[in-house]
């Protein structure tokens, strides 16, 4: 099928009455976007050049970086959409590399 970028959730309906998922639903879209359990600020007067530090451990990655406090800022706000701009995350089989290795085996077998 060729991707037509319209979209439609299929999954179970979630009504008024059911309280539980409801629930479920407000904590996912509330939560942080990055855990400040893995952040850790280091103020200027602290830091050897006397510029704000943040550390920042990966969830999977295991991986500490280290940013200046404004290049953290602005790698940050790189996430945030312009006004009315929406971000769209496709995984599976709706996501970018699926879609682009079907086409590409789509050309190949007409090709053969």
């Amino acid at each position: 099928m060729e991707n037509t970028g319209f979209n439609v959730y299929c999954g179970e309906a979630i009504y008024a009455e059911e309280q539980e998922s409801i629930e479920k639903l407000a904590q996912y879209v509330v939560r942080a976007p990055i855990s400040q359990e893995r952040m850790f600020y280091i103020p200027p007067e602290e830091s050897s050049n006397e510029v704000g530090k943040i550390i920042y451990k990966g969830k999977n990655s295991r991986e500490i970086q280290a940013f200046d406090a404004l290049d953290w800022l602005a790698r940050l706000v790189t996430h945030i959409p312009n006004k009315g701009e929406q971000f769209v995350r496709y995984y599976g089989y709706y996501s970018n590399k699926s879609r682009g290795q079907r086409k590409k085996l789509r050309q190949m077998i007409k090709y053969l």
